[in-house]
């Protein structure tokens, strides 16, 4: 199973509705009781049930006779669209921090080149 945190930013920031989906269909994949989906999820209870009844009313979680949630296949095929979205946002995130480096690094390379052609005059 794959690490929860390890869709997160390394910037703190607070989760949007689609972490927090994921963090729940995922620890609820194969089968859980919603006590150690909230702990694995890192909600409390309310923020939890709120979060089951819409996942059940979007067919993307189900509870079994067991008493166990679960994840259904289109809350499989979400989980698996979302992991995408997260490679695609971690590679966005790469590219800017890169483009960044291009700005910041600009006007000291012009800076010193412009100091060093005043100096040879």
């Amino acid at each position: 199973m794959q690490n929860l945190q390890a869709v997160r930013p390394l910037t703190s920031r607070r989760r949007d509705s689609n972490e927090i989906a994921y963090s729940i269909i995922r620890s609820a994949y194969e089968g859980e009781r919603k006590t150690r989906i909230m702990y694995r999820a890192g909600l409390n209870l309310h923020q939890l049930n709120g979060y089951l009844a819409l996942l059940m009313e979007k067919g993307m979680a189900e509870l079994g006779p067991d008493k166990r949630y679960r994840a259904t296949e289109k809350g499989k095929k979400f989980i698996t669209a979302f992991e995408r979205y997260s490679q695609t946002r971690q590679i966005l995130n790469e590219q800017t921090l890169v483009l960044s480096d291009f700005w910041s690094a600009a006007p000291k390379k012009a800076a010193v080149l412009e100091s060093s052609l005043s100096l040879g005059k």
